[in-house]
């Protein structure tokens, strides 16, 4: 499942660059392609949703499974972004089901002439929330903000090692569930709440925090704090380079997925503004204070 991912991304690239040359011979022969795609974004959710199955989408099993009307939404939203904001800017998504919609929909597009002209990412942004804490190193492209929350370097979908397959349309709430059953089945125990912690349990405890876009994609986001400082906060979207939060606490303001890669930062497209949920979690195998300590406290 990760080495097909990771090829969906050199995929996605790929065909970028495909699109590219399709965009430069439609212009050329001023094809009425344009105009094609503008009755497109005319059409309901629900008929861009069917046109576009009808035309080749193929969903993936994860979206596949999902109500209807959610799926029609999200299509609906990737034609929306694409036509605005072009298919080589902010890609920053901890969600692989996102990247793999829009894989999907860029291909589809691209089989119909489609594709609108490509927007640019400015390389003159500057981070407004976060600073960038390593230079890059290829090896962020293979995972994201819940695998860094977490301390691992594949890229990870919540509920995934717990058996579940994860849905998009979760709430931030389910979202941190399915966290916690993740961190059940690593033999950790784990609760969450709405509040940032003041300190943690012991120094064996750790901490992370979920929030999520209330609107499409509904992308989900990770950070981190540390056991010693819980001023200190920490995170990585999608493939940027890590990121140190700007603030003390990460409830201070709207996250959004602004980050950086190759060094160079990248102005946000989105922003995560659910509630924020704290995850206190800790191994049994580790000595002090466990989860019944303090049910029976």
């Amino acid at each position: 499942m990760f080495k097909k991912f990771c090829s969906l991304l050199i995929s996605l690239s790929l065909i970028l660059i495909a699109t590219g040359q399709t965009v430069m011979a439609l212009s050329s022969d001023q094809s009425d392609k344009t105009d094609d795609f503008d009755a497109l974004l005319e059409m309901s959710a629900s008929e861009q949703y069917e046109f576009l199955i009808s035309h080749g989408l193929v969903l993936s099993a994860s979206m596949q499974n999902e109500e209807l009307s959610f799926k029609e939404e999200m299509v609906s939203w990737a034609i929306q972004d694409i036509h605005d904001k072009g298919v080589l800017v902010n890609r920053l998504y901890g969600d692989r089901n996102i990247y793999e919609l829009q894989l999907s929909v860029v291909k589809t597009l691209s089989s119909l002439g489609y594709i609108p002209d490509e927007k640019t990412q400015s390389l003159r942004y500057t981070l407004q929330d976060s600073t960038i804490l390593n230079t890059w190193n290829n090896n962020y492209m293979n995972y994201n903000c819940y695998a860094y929350a977490l301390g691992y370097t594949y890229w990870m979908q919540p509920g995934e090692y717990a058996g579940y397959t994860y849905s998009s349309s979760l709430s931030a709430s389910d979202v941190a569930d399915y966290v916690i059953s993740d961190l059940n089945a690593r033999n950790c125990w784990a609760y969450k709440q709405q509040a940032k912690p003041f300190s943690l349990p012991d120094s064996y405890c750790k901490v992370i925090v979920i929030r999520k876009m209330s609107a499409p994609p509904y992308d989900f986001h990770f950070m981190k704090g540390t056991s010693s400082n819980l001023n200190y906060w920490s995170h990585k979207p999608g493939i940027s380079q890590p990121l140190k939060w700007n603030y003390s606490s990460p409830g201070y303001k709207v996250w959004t997925n602004e980050g950086a890669t190759y060094n160079n930062p990248i102005a946000p497209t989105y922003t995560y503004n659910s509630t924020t949920y704290y995850i206190i979690y800790k191994s049994y195998s580790d000595p002090g204070i466990q989860y019944s300590d303090l049910v029976s406290s």
